[in-house]
């Protein structure tokens, strides 16, 4: 069994089977195995349990090497979920894109980067159509490799994958291309890029805002092959870090791990970043630059733990909003109305203003944050000694006594977003 079959049965049957130790020893240190064991752990399963991918045609480019560490490239037609909902409508033809390394002699090899693209109606699946070359070896026998690329590129090699995270940064700050893109316009590049237009930098979701910076990462490792017409591709990673930042309210990890995921422990969350590398190669054509492939591994989840005091603040601010909304629904349907029910609702709404002035005052703040925190315990303060002079008094409460009540709720709400915004910097 040559390589390349032994690897695609090795890596399946790992993770049909959620080895994830098999996998380890499979895959050398790198995006594809901190991606996938990541997936293991944050969905229960490696893998969609209705997808299991067949081997069919395959494909192997091998550059001229004298040296180790050696590598090859094996394109193998399959199939893949491209789509996240489990249905057979979203399974569809699949090229995996694999490259597969050898450190020395007593290594075995592995996978170390893994992309692919789809196939439909229109496009049908095919290879990438890559260089070859014959060399004659001893005995006479004669074999192909992949030749070194020949074809001046319009931009050095090196400034391939840089120029692709300038390219998916510019769809994330303005939704399309560089005005200087070197990318051709149209085709698998920008349809694979129109995708992170879809949350732009900045933009709000659930309570929090979302920024992502992407950048070149060729620590991870980076690969030349040569294609037809003697034009370079080359395979790395873009590192993608999506930062979530809470803006109304920190963010919570429920005590499963499914709100974000594992590892991120549960509890209350100022930040949450989310790194991710994208597995891509990019070679050119006489229109420019193009994108081939584009493979996310998630592999680390951070985050920066809300302050004490903000957490009990929002609880507590909280429980103020729906006790009070609670007393309203009570005096509402009170009858007879009078000052029975005046004086109830009054005496159980300052009740609740006074306890949260009281938990204020009891919290440690940052120095830059306590004279926000004074202010709204003096107003808070104020509200509740408003609805305790009602309670007190016979008489119902005139209109300008309700709207200078309202003019302090409304001041108190202002203050507590305030004091909210500074605990959250």
């Amino acid at each position: 069994m040559d390589v390349t079959r032994a690897m695609w049965s090795a890596w399946q049957t790992a993770i049909n089977e959620n080895d994830t130790r098999a996998l380890t020893q499979l895959a050398s240190p790198g995006p594809v195995l901190n991606g996938t064991i990541y997936n293991c752990a944050d969905t229960g399963t490696c893998e969609n349990p209705n997808l299991h991918p067949e081997m069919g045609k395959y494909q192997v480019t091998v550059p001229l090497q004298h040296s180790y560490p050696l590598y090859f490239l094996a394109s193998i037609e399959t199939t893949n979920e491209v789509g996240n909902y489990g249905s057979p409508g979203n399974i569809q033809p699949w090229m995996y894109m694999d490259i597969l390394t050898k450190t020395s002699p007593s290594k075995p090899w592995q996978l170390s980067f893994q992309t692919g693209y789809a196939g439909n109606k229109k496009y049908p699946l095919q290879f990438q159509g890559f260089a070859t070359s014959s060399i004659h070896l001893k005995g006479g026998a004669v074999d192909s490799y992949n030749p070194a690329p020949s074809t001046p590129p319009p931009v050095p090699t090196k400034d391939f994958l840089p120029l692709l995270a300038q390219y998916w940064q510019s769809y994330k700050y303005v939704g399309h291309a560089p005005a200087d893109s070197k990318f051709e316009a149209g085709g698998y590049t920008s349809e694979n890029a129109a995708q992170y237009a879809e949350g732009r930098n900045g933009s709000i979701y659930v309570g929090h805002r979302q920024t992502y910076r992407f950048s070149a990462d060729p620590a991870v490792g980076t690969w030349t092959f040569t294609m037809l017409g003697g034009n370079a591709m080359v395979c790395g990673t873009v590192e993608d870090d999506a930062l979530d930042t809470a803006v109304t309210g920190p963010m919570n990890q429920n005590a499963g791990e499914t709100n974000y995921g594992p590892p991120l422990a549960p509890g209350e969350y100022l930040t949450i970043t989310t790194i991710a590398d994208h597995d891509a190669c990019v070679s050119f054509a006489t229109s420019g630059l193009y994108n081939v492939g584009d493979d996310e591994f998630d592999f680390k989840l951070t985050g920066k733990i809300a302050p004490t005091s903000l957490i009990e603040l929002e609880t507590a601010y909280n429980v103020l909003g729906e006790q009070v909304n609670k007393y309203v629904q009570q005096y509402n349907s009170c009858t007879p109305q009078g000052e029975g029910c005046v004086k109830t609702f009054a005496r159980e709404t300052a009740e609740q203003f006074g306890n949260f002035a009281n938990s204020v005052s009891e919290w440690n703040y940052p120095t830059r944050d306590k004279h926000d925190a004074h202010l709204l315990e003096e107003t808070t303060r104020g509200i509740y000694e408003a609805y305790e002079s009602i309670a007190d008094k016979s008489e119902t409460p005139t209109a300008t006594t309700v709207s200078s009540i309202q003019k302090m709720e409304r001041t108190m709400s202002s203050q507590y977003s305030a004091l909210m915004k500074g605990l959250m910097k």
